[in-house]
């Protein structure tokens, strides 16, 4: 299916920094519900509030997120549309804008610049730049992603997440495929109910209903046999999931010159879980590994839904995607794995 991307996502907004207060293991008391706004800001927030309320936005004010691994036009985008969106707090590993590579250059000027742009873009979010190791303090955040670097990464950095109980998203755009993943730990989430408009009247509610869905960690996905994903798996998934056991095993990027290595991996998963044959032919792995560099355009569509996963699980509204997301050039698509 194509996913279509909420109607914020299509506008420039800029949300105020709230007050905030945190509690221990990742998890925050949010500023006292309000059903006003001051003026000025009522006026700068009007679109944004017609689509999600008040509500969410003292959350998104409230929140404190980090940003690390590699910088490039991926980490860009989810940086520019969090900052957009208001979060109250973006936090930038250095390392991540280190990494940076010269094919990696996205419309964000590399170094400290990267921190005057995007607070330029919502000078009511606090941007900031964080030297060292930024996951030695991980229970100060709401949200942690990590762009780009290898499945072995992934990994660590999702169970030192859940460790401190802060939820994490994952993502990387490479050749013509673009791909996140999301683990939100128990997720707590309301939607719309869809009744009649009788059953509204009666619901003190008002039509929203609470829901909670328990997400996978990185290592339990990888673990889960391949024969037993859903016909509605996207084909790309099990090329990804080969690739990211053979960068598991070796700590590093799947590169080119990897291929005779990975079509024994794959023939060694294939003997071990019949009729996967065919869901891992050698033309989709020379695909994959055909080239490492990023595609900007693919990585603009990654990097909005990957916002827009952060939101919700920063705000609990609305039903998130768990717990892949696959958008490939060739099919113009977005797909969902959930494994």
């Amino acid at each position: 299916f194509v996913l279509p991307l909420h109607p914020w996502m299509r506008t420039t907004l800029s949300i105020p920094t709230g007050s905030q207060t945190f509690e221990s293991a990742g998890v925050f008391a949010m500023a006292e519900e309000t059903t006003t706004l001051a003026e000025d800001e009522a006026a700068v927030y009007d679109r944004q509030l017609r689509v999600w309320g008040v509500e969410t936005q003292r959350r998104l004010s409230s929140s404190r997120v980090l940003l690390d691994g590699q910088f490039g036009s991926l980490a860009a985008e989810v940086a520019k549309n969090l900052v957009l969106a208001g979060v109250g707090s973006l936090h930038v590993a250095r390392r991540a804008l280190d990494r940076a590579q010269p094919s990696m250059q996205s419309f964000l000027d590399g170094g400290s610049d990267v921190v005057d742009t995007l607070k330029a873009i919502n000078p009511l979010v606090d941007v900031r730049l964080v030297e060292g190791d930024a996951t030695e303090n991980l229970e100060q955040y709401h949200v942690a992603l990590l762009i780009g670097r290898d499945a072995s990464q992934w990994e660590a950095m999702n169970e030192a997440c859940r460790s401190m109980n802060v939820k994490f998203l994952a993502a990387q755009g490479r050749s013509n495929c673009g791909l996140f993943f999301s683990d939100l730990l128990m997720h707590e989430f309301k939607t719309e109910r869809k009744t009649t408009a009788e059953a509204k009247e009666e619901d003190t509610a008002k039509g929203i209903e609470s829901s909670k869905m328990q997400f996978k960690s990185f290592a339990e996905a990888l673990s889960v046999p391949l024969t037993s994903c859903g016909r509605k798996t996207p084909p790309i998934f099990y090329v990804y999931s080969l690739v990211a056991q053979f960068e598991v095993e070796r700590k590093r990027k799947v590169q080119i010159e990897d291929y005779e290595e990975l079509r024994h991996l794959r023939d060694s998963i294939c003997s071990n879980e019949n009729t996967l044959d065919t869901k891992l032919p050698d033309e989709k792995i020379e695909d994959y590994l055909a080239t490492s560099e990023e595609f900007a355009p693919i990585n603009a569509v990654v990097g909005g839904v990957l916002a827009q996963e952060a939101l919700k699980a920063i705000s609990g509204k609305g039903e998130p995607l768990n717990n892949f997301f696959f958008y490939e050039l060739d099919t113009g698509e977005g797909r969902v794995a959930a494994i």
